[in-house]
């Protein structure tokens, strides 16, 4: 029932659907929750997101004791009533993204069966405490684009896998956070207040693999916050402002991101990251020693291409830098959308490994007026390794990519 400018339900429409299970009234014109769901006693999927709905009352999705899914997302919720979602037993997914206008965190008493919340992008200033106790069986918490302006209480939430506190107003990570959230393997902070990184930050995260700090005002991170963490794999320190990058503990990363960082000048030696695959770095000069060595008679395959591209005008996609480094890899042939039109997928082959790196010099835009290949990455690294950190401020590079070591 998707899509067909539906405002209104009667009271008795669902009266002969009593064995009905999956119900979808996503992206009509309803205003309220309609009151005809008290019939469905064997619902077991709702969802009613994309309508006008402001309020949520209660004694409705009551009646629906088997719902196990409830998707509200999109609406204009300002308000729900404090049991509107209580004493669900069998609820272990429940979606109220985009509900902007939402300050109150719900009550979720008696909702014991919950696995999967979604309140990311409404106005939340703060979660129960009581939460983890209501909720045991919480495995996924998504509170992205809130209000919070410390870390919610959830060291009880002992099955909780995934950790979504993006774009909110977070300020610390004193107080060891997350001690008790040892199964938790993706963490997301980015876009937040976050200073300092202190020693006891990750305390407790034993099997994180995904950290995610991008775009606070980092300006340092203590010499031992990312030894508690010895299984991270994805570590994302983009749009900081750090002068040091502490390796203990990191040995197992495979994803480093530290671009847009004007004050991480020195970057760690590749033995410090012995299984690294992709690097996305500051300054050029931070790719040399992560080149690979070509032996005396190297093996055919796999071969390796690598280029330095000047973009020129407006061929360069800016944005690709907020992405993921898979967005830009020769297998999704998508090389000229994000880099203009010097570099193409030909050429590359199956098997053949590409380590590209992109240096973006906007003062240089005049002088390449036309389009030409410049010497490899290695062949500029061995040429100017003697004077590149004299040259930081007139060489802005805007990031570098690698593959390997």
């Amino acid at each position: 029932m998707k899509r067909n400018f539906i405002s209104d339900i009667d009271e008795d429409a669902f009266t002969n659907l009593t064995a009905l299970r999956v119900l979808e009234l996503d992206d009509n014109h309803l205003d309220e929750i309609p009151k005809a769901l008290t019939k469905l006693t064997n619902l077991q999927e709702l969802s009613v997101s994309g309508n006008k709905i402001k309020y949520i009352p209660e004694g409705i999705l009551q009646h629906c004791k088997g719902l196990g899914l409830l998707e509200l997302k999109g609406n204009p919720l300002v308000a729900v009533h404090p049991n509107a979602f209580s004493f669900l037993p069998k609820l272990r997914k429940l979606i109220l993204s985009e509900a902007r206008d939402l300050r109150e965190f719900p009550s979720l008493n008696g909702t014991t069966a919950l696995e999967v919340l979604r309140l990311d992008r409404a106005s939340i200033h703060s979660v129960p405490s009581s939460l983890c106790t209501t909720c045991p069986h919480l495995k996924s918490l998504d509170l992205k684009s809130n209000k919070l302006t410390t870390v919610p209480d959830v060291n009880n939430c002992s099955d909780l896998r995934v950790l979504d506190l993006a774009m909110n107003n977070i300020v610390s990570l004193e107080g060891s956070p997350f001690s008790g959230l040892s199964k938790v393997h993706d963490l997301l902070l980015s876009h937040n207040l976050i200073s300092h990184i202190p020693k006891d930050g990750f305390l407790g995260l034993s099997r994180l693999q995904v950290l995610d700090l991008e775009a606070n005002i980092v300006i340092s991170i203590h010499p031992e916050a990312f030894q508690p963490v010895p299984t991270l794999e994805d570590l994302n320190l983009g749009n900081n402002l750090f002068p040091t990058l502490p390796t203990r503990g990191l040995d197992r990363l495979l994803h480093l991101k530290t671009f847009n960082n004007p004050n991480l000048r020195e970057f760690p030696e590749p033995e410090n990251f012995p299984r690294i695959q992709t690097l996305a770095l500051s300054y050029a000069y931070h790719c040399c020693s992560y080149l690979p060595l070509i032996p005396a008679e190297p093996p055919p395959k796999p071969s390796l291409h690598d280029s330095i591209i000047f973009p020129t005008g407006n061929e360069f996609d800016m944005s690709l830098w907020n992405s993921s480094l898979t967005d830009i890899w020769p297998q999704l042939q998508n090389f000229s959308k994000k880099f203009g039109t010097q570099i193409t997928p030909s050429g590359i082959h199956s098997g053949q490994t590409s380590l590209i790196r992109v240096i973006y010099l906007p003062m240089w835009k005049n002088i390449l007026k036309s389009k030409r290949r410049v010497p490899s990455a290695r062949t500029m690294c061995q040429r100017l390794s003697n004077v590149f950190h004299s040259l930081v401020h007139f060489f802005p590079v805007k990031t570098c990519l690698t593959t390997g070591h």
